[in-house]
């Protein structure tokens, strides 16, 4: 008789951590320029070798097995790697152009649904052909697309046709030291241009059908929004429903999205593997009873994933929706179709189908973060839900939830960390009120939805969303407010890894019983310990002045070690979540305080600024540096008494720049951040004419005089 092979159950582990290997070979290195068909001969002749061998490995003598085996993990190897060869997104900045002349026009069909950010629109578009130098040329690339809200704002949806007036630029790299890199952010979604265009710029020329479940499914959310936003009046209380249901934050403010994120439940918002596991349960318990009739398995499956992926539909398909529906689709499949089955190789399973479609996804941050809160809630959860036995039904399924919560937290903070520099110090405590607060809210929302026919049943739901909502976020907004309630910190990637291995060491002690896994984390975290000794000491030695990019403003860090001074002329109150955003940044990746506008952090200042109604002027280890701030400075300051370094242009307070480099003798000439794109441009060719260095922050970004090493 035969027998199954003991590995079979734990197949799709090792298939998806070689495959995983192979798609970071092709993340690192490029394979040799291969032809399409060949590429996809070699993946297709993989997939039926490694059929072959699983089905057939029973038959081969002892001996063979092993080397059909290593054969079949290096063929998997080799197809990550290609998989991410074939999905490469073009990373050309003159792919749009044809020699080096830009398109005047372009036509593209609109590929997404259009989201506010800020004071515009940004719409996903693909464009299909390009006017340049009086033709049409064919392309394919997805841009996005950016609209000024206003009143002759042009509306465009999914499916139509547009003509666009005007040239899409590449998408700029990170403008600030420490700064997320948005380019290749978007580069890994396969986009590397965008377009800030106006409604008189584009014109809808017709309508081109979209795929059938993507059509359904923005219907579907445009319905939602509508009636929400029709049945409830409370601004912030709209803005999480909306958030919870359809998984969209545009209606959320600024502070609401901060009281979230220091309380520790932002997870909540963002409509992915929490609120599928909800809807999971709710089916499993309600449902799971038809499992031990006659093809109730079959039954309960069908019914379950026709449920989770109209849910998906619902939700406007987002990745992090589509991600975890996968996911509990193969542990619904496993569940219903073996008598037993392991949940990690069914996790396990539902990585290496969506990394076979998207090799990308392996560098979401979305990604990372689902499989391993999926980890923590599967190996950390029981561990943690056993320490307390309560009799009482209510608190122990309160108390399961908050341990779900806890257990994926500590799977994820270190990859929380290194992305978001902070850690919620009290997100137990939000998780055990949030946690059940949340399921209601998000049922509720759902069946106002169903139920908006009635008048009655809605008005009354709506309200009562408002109600839990407002007491939901006045509870986080005290839990924020208190003491050290967020704990800042910036691991590099290797001291992330660190802090993942010392956390598996102390979790394979607890649960192998075994005291030599104490030992592997004790010694990590020594290592962890000295490698920031290693950065604090390097980090005293470090005397910088760093000019940050940051629109319409002038703010400059004066750093000495671990102290700072702030230093700024120009300063927008209407934007301060940006100032403190892209200053921070930088600060904890040094190690410094994150304080905005503190000039003293108890110490005094570093060092003096002579501040005048016309100029700041700033002198350290012998280098002079004078921000201009109007063009009187020419009249206020002797040139022959003051040698000038670096001379900063700001708020456009110049005119005649070669009538400024005559009087002031600068090694280098730095474009302030208040100044327009367009007067930097005109600085910048004046100064290429005059062969004089010169920095242009609104084009090159942050300007850093690094002073460590002088004397």
């Amino acid at each position: 008789m035969l027998t199954r092979p003991h590995w079979l159950p734990y197949i799709f582990i090792k298939l998806s951590l070689v495959f995983i290997s192979g798609i970071i070979a092709g993340l690192f290195t490029e394979l040799p320029d291969l032809d399409l068909p060949f590429k996809q001969v070699f993946l297709f002749t993989v997939i039926i070798y490694v059929i072959a061998v699983i089905v057939f490995n029973q038959y081969f003598k002892k001996k063979y097995r092993f080397f059909m085996g290593i054969i079949a993990l290096l063929a998997i190897f080799l197809s990550g790697w290609i998989r991410v060869e074939q999905t490469r997104p073009i990373d050309d900045p003159l792919f749009l152009s044809n020699a080096n002349k830009a398109p005047g026009y372009y036509r593209a069909i609109v590929s997404g649904d259009s989201e506010i950010k800020g004071t515009w629109t940004r719409t996903k578009v693909k464009i299909t052909d390009c006017y340049i130098d009086g033709q049409w040329l064919k392309k394919d690339i997805q841009i996005y697309l950016y609209q000024r809200i206003g009143k002759n704002h042009q509306p465009i949806s999914i499916g139509d046709q547009i003509l666009v007036k005007g040239s899409p630029t590449p998408v700029k790299g990170p403008m600030n030291p420490g700064a997320f890199d948005y380019r290749k952010f978007l580069l890994q979604h396969g986009i590397s241009y965008q377009h800030y265009a106006s409604s008189r710029e584009i014109m809808i020329t017709g309508h081109h059908e979209p795929n059938f479940f993507i059509g359904l499914s923005y219907v579907l959310k445009h319905r939602i929004l509508s009636i929400l936003r029709s049945r409830i009046q409370d601004p912030n209380a709209l803005g999480i429903t909306i958030a919870l249901i359809v998984g969209s934050k545009e209606e959320l403010s600024y502070e609401m999205k901060q009281t979230y994120a220091k309380a520790g439940v932002m997870h909540v918002l963002a409509v992915s593997g929490l609120h599928v596991g909800i809807v999971y349960l709710v089916l499993l318990n309600s449902l799971g009873k038809i499992r031990s009739r006659k093809w109730g398995k079959l039954i309960f499956a069908s019914i379950t994933l026709t449920i989770l992926w109209f849910y998906a539909l619902l939700t406007g398909l987002s990745p992090s929706v589509l991600r975890a529906v996968t996911m509990f689709s193969m542990i619904v499949i496993a569940r219903s179709f073996k008598r037993q089955t392991n949940i990690y190789n069914s996790i396990a399973a539902s990585a290496f189908i969506l990394l076979c479609f998207d090799p990308w996804l392996l560098k979401s941050v979305g990604f990372q973060l689902s499989y391993l809160a999926v980890f923590g809630i599967v190996y950390i959860q029981p561990g943690i839900y056993t320490v307390l036995n309560l009799k009482n039904r209510l608190l122990d399924k309160i108390w399961e939830l908050t341990t779900v919560s806890v257990a994926a937290q500590l799977a994820t903070f270190p990859l929380g960390l290194f992305y978001f520099q902070q850690f919620p110090s009290y997100f137990i405590l939000s998780n055990l009120l949030v946690m059940p607060l949340i399921f209601c809210i998000l049922y509720l929302g759902w069946i106002l939805v169903l139920c908006n026919a009635s008048e009655l049943v809605a008005g009354f739901l709506a309200r009562l969303l408002e109600y839990l909502i407002d007491f939901n976020n006045h509870f986080l907004s005290i839990v924020s407010q208190l003491p050290m309630s967020t704990i800042h910190f910036y691991p590099t990637k290797w001291q992330t890894i660190l802090i993942y291995l010392s956390l598996l060491g102390i979790l394979s002690a607890i649960h192998l019983r075994n005291a030599k896994y104490i030992l592997f984390s004790f010694v990590l975290i020594l290592s962890l310990s000295i490698s920031e000794i290693n950065h604090i000491t390097k980090q005293n030695k470090v005397r910088q002045i760093v000019l940050y990019s940051i629109p319409q403003s002038s703010i400059t860090d004066i750093i000495k070690g671990h102290r700072v001074q702030e230093h700024h002329m120009i300063v927008p109150d209407s934007r301060p979540e940006q100032l403190d955003q892209r200053i921070k940044i930088n600060r904890l990746k040094m190690g410094l305080p994150i304080d905005r506008h503190t000039k003293d952090h108890n110490h005094g200042h570093i060092i003096p600024v002579i501040s005048k109604e016309d100029y700041d002027l700033i002198s350290w280890y012998n280098i002079k540096i004078l921000f201009i701030r109007k063009s009187s400075v020419i009249r206020s300051i002797d040139p022959a008494s003051l040698k000038i370094d670096f001379l900063i242009i700001e708020n456009e307070s110049i005119e005649d720049v070669r009538q400024l480099l005559e009087i002031f003798h600068c090694k280098t000439l730095v474009i302030g951040s208040s100044n327009s794109i367009y007067y930097a441009k005109k600085i910048l060719k004046e100064m290429e004419n005059l062969n004089i260095r010169c920095h242009s922050i609104p084009h090159q970004g942050a300007f850093t005089i690094d002073l460590t090493n002088a004397s």
